[in-house]
């Protein structure tokens, strides 16, 4: 058999062998790369960068001869240097996970004020009405922007038209708000010439010739601009992209991050034929366009992100953890604290986020990479928890045990914290169980983005379309109206159906 004769980079891998850890150390991660980091933190922070990839070998001054050096050196001199990658920066160092290890603890929120200057200087006046904070959100600039090229598209279509003046497309938005309110099975009824389905009060704004029109010729962007598929321009969202990009930004300005702050996902109901049409099986509304949003302890949506799935041929790895990092952009050192669900929820996303100062809660999926092995649901009985904190002290991993096991993963609760949850037995008594105090944190402000989507299905203008950017149009001018009804309510106690002022408001 011939002998087979190894390359120098194959010789430098054979030499570069990792200590097994002991039975008594638990090392969580899947993908091999474990490494004993306790021997690393024992040499000196100068030479700690030698380990993590400047230069992996010594110099040639430490040793006597030319004999004294070692094989690996020398088989690194070989290597030409665009070929010597580091070891350990490739890839997350896996922690190692123990009970005596203490989480670092949290530092204070700085109290703010959750209006920014000018709108609290408006309400001071005595000046505020709801027209007034809806027009903070839903700017003169949008409203120009949706009749400009609502125009324009009937332009292009050709023939004779009336141009939509500027004091019209309130008032069809606003009769939308009110269809939302008063529901007939079609918009038409509204101007039935039947007694028991004609509307007097929304037939007396518009005709229903002129309000079809509107509608048909509704439009948020210039069809003779948009990219072809092929061109790395295209935009699957380019229909309404300026539009929503007003509104976050509208959205941004007019209200200030609170201390605590919830990510999820948000839906927008459309059954219709779309590439963008996303099926959650768990969710109220299962079919539609998948929406990410941030929202303030109150319920205030401080932005979102329409997913249109994914770009081009490439997949993207690390989508909700991706959907996390960019919603938490400019809070870095400001000591929020942000919760999501276990599909953004990872180890390396709770790592990043402590080290700019950004605290996280969540639940977790098990299967995660870099996560220990707790004891088995069966060993655990009602109330009873097991949990385990990283070496560098960034996070700790609690399962909790009620009808089913609970997985959190948290960057700043101690696991030793618990308080009592009151559950009830089979036979209806109602008993008190020790819980941690991360899940009970947890349960209590998760559901920021809940309440925006309750507030906004109350009085939802569900404008059924063939056209599937109408459905996401009018889902955010509710979401406008909702965050209209938030910033009224900060400012005035004494709020008495403020939905139909504003529509009353706009109509006259």
């Amino acid at each position: 058999m011939a002998k087979k004769n190894l390359s120098d980079k194959e010789i430098e891998n054979l030499l570069m062998y990792e200590e097994i850890p002991s039975d008594t150390d638990s090392f969580a991660g899947g993908d091999g790369s474990d490494r004993d980091q306790s021997k690393i933190e024992e040499i000196p922070q100068g030479e700690q960068q030698l380990l993590l990839g400047e230069d992996l070998f010594p110099s040639d001054e430490e040793f006597d001869s030319e004999d004294e050096v070692p094989l690996s050196q020398l088989l690194g001199r070989i290597q030409p240097a665009t070929q010597a990658v580091p070891l350990l920066a490739q890839t997350v160092r896996p922690p190692k996970w123990k009970k005596a290890y203490t989480i670092l603890a949290p530092d204070n929120f700085t109290t703010a004020s959750n209006l920014p200057d000018e709108t609290t200087s408006l309400a001071a006046s005595q000046q505020m009405t709801p027209l007034k904070i809806l027009n903070l959100l839903w700017t003169d600039d949008i409203m120009q922007h949706v009749t400009f090229h609502t125009n324009l598209y009937a332009e292009q279509k050709g023939g004779t038209y009336k141009p939509v003046a500027a004091d019209e497309m309130p008032v069809f938005i606003a009769l939308n708000l009110v269809m939302g309110v008063k529901k007939s099975p079609s918009y038409r009824d509204y101007w039935s010439s039947s007694p028991d389905l004609r509307d007097e009060y929304i037939s007396h704004f518009m005709s229903l010739s002129r309000f079809s029109w509107i509608l048909g010729n509704l439009h948020l962007n210039d069809n003779n601009l948009l990219p072809s598929r092929n061109n790395p321009d295209y935009d699957k969202l380019y229909k309404i992209r300026p539009f929503t990009e007003m509104l976050r930004e509208s959205y941004k300005k007019n209200y200030n991050h609170t201390e605590k702050i919830a990510i999820d996902e948000s839906m927008i109901k459309f059954k219709g034929r779309s590439c963008l049409k996303q099926y959650m099986p768990k969710k109220p509304i299962k079919r539609g366009y998948k929406v990410w949003t941030k929202c303030a302890s109150s319920g205030y949506c401080l932005d979102f992100d329409i997913y249109s799935g994914k770009v081009g041929n490439k997949v993207e790895t690390n989508l909700g953890g991706n959907v996390v990092r960019k919603f938490c952009e400019g809070l870095a050192d400001k000591n929020h604290k942000v919760y999501f669900d276990n599909y953004f929820n990872s180890y390396e996303l709770q790592v990043d986020l402590r080290q700019k100062n950004i605290y996280a809660c969540g639940t977790v999926n098990e299967s995660r990479k870099h996560l220990p092995t707790l004891k088995s649901d069966k060993q655990l009985k009602r109330g009873e928890y097991d949990y385990r904190v990283s070496d560098n002290q960034m996070a700790s991993f609690m399962k909790w045990k009620d009808k089913r096991c609970v997985l959190i993963l948290t960057n700043f609760h101690d696991p030793r914290n618990e308080v009592h949850v009151r559950r009830t037995e089979k036979t209806g008594e109602r008993v008190e169980v020790p819980c941690p105090l991360a899940l009970k944190d947890y349960n209590e402000n998760m559901n920021f983005v809940d309440k925006f989507d309750q507030l906004k299905g109350s009085y939802a203008i569900d404008r059924k379309s063939k056209k599937w950017w109408h459905r996401i149009f009018f889902h955010f001018i509710d979401c406008t109206v909702v965050n209209a009804f938030i910033i009224y309510n900060c400012v005035s106690r004494t709020l008495d159906d403020m939905f139909i002022r504003i529509c009353w408001h706009l109509l006259i």
